[in-house]
């Protein structure tokens, strides 16, 4: 088989395989892995976690873009500015809105969110990489809800509130690393070389035979 068919017929399976990865790329993610926010760390600028390789970071703002620090009890983690403010991530004043931002080293897909200390009326937004997914939206009684529905899928996830009357802790999330395309192809890529060639040299065995 010469150079130039085995090159055309490795566009061909890499065309399926660019469409199938960028197709089931979450099927083909790890398993879950759930983050548990809360601990006794009190007031910080940052809280960092690491999992199976995967590492998060929590830092807080404020909706004019003004850095807060991150609280931590047994309910999880709160936006907080010191001393007679709410620890919570709360929505007091337009422009003092929080937001709690988990920072993740890969890209990673939100199964779920666990809340604490949650009023019958309370709401939360999340932003993902900056651009919001879900509205207003009610926390359920049991403080879980489920995002599988939502594909909510980045390296920065922004939980923050619907409005002044809103706030809530953090205690857990849960998410699943996702492979990037380019990886997949990658993989699939040498696989396609190597099986090719390995195809190639034992059918010049056989005719050798």
């Amino acid at each position: 088989m010469s150079v130039t068919t085995i090159l055309k017929r490795l566009s061909i399976a890499t065309v399926g395989a660019t469409t199938i990865a960028l197709t089931t790329v979450s099927a083909a993610s790890a398993a879950s892995i759930g983050f548990d926010f809360s601990g006794n760390g009190g007031q910080k600028e940052s809280f960092n976690q690491s999992k199976n390789g995967l590492n998060v970071t929590a830092t807080g703002k404020v909706a004019n873009g003004t850095s807060r620090d991150v609280f931590q009890d047994e309910d999880g983690f709160g936006v907080f500015r010191g001393v007679g403010e709410n620890p919570q991530i709360d929505g007091v004043g337009v422009n003092k809105r929080e937001t709690l931002n988990l920072r993740f080293n890969k890209l990673v897909n939100l199964l779920s969110a666990t809340f604490a200390k949650v009023d019958s009326d309370d709401e939360f937004k999340l932003f993902v990489d900056e651009t919001q997914l879900v509205s207003d939206t009610q926390i359920p009684n049991s403080g879980t809800f489920d995002f599988t529905s939502f594909n909510a899928t980045g390296t920065v996830l922004g939980f923050t509130v619907g409005d002044s009357d809103d706030d809530y802790f953090l205690k857990s999330v849960e998410v699943k690393e996702v492979p990037e395309p380019t990886t997949i192809l990658g993989s699939l890529l040498v696989s396609g070389f190597g099986a090719m060639f390995y195809k190639k040299r034992k059918n010049q065995s056989d005719i050798a035979a």
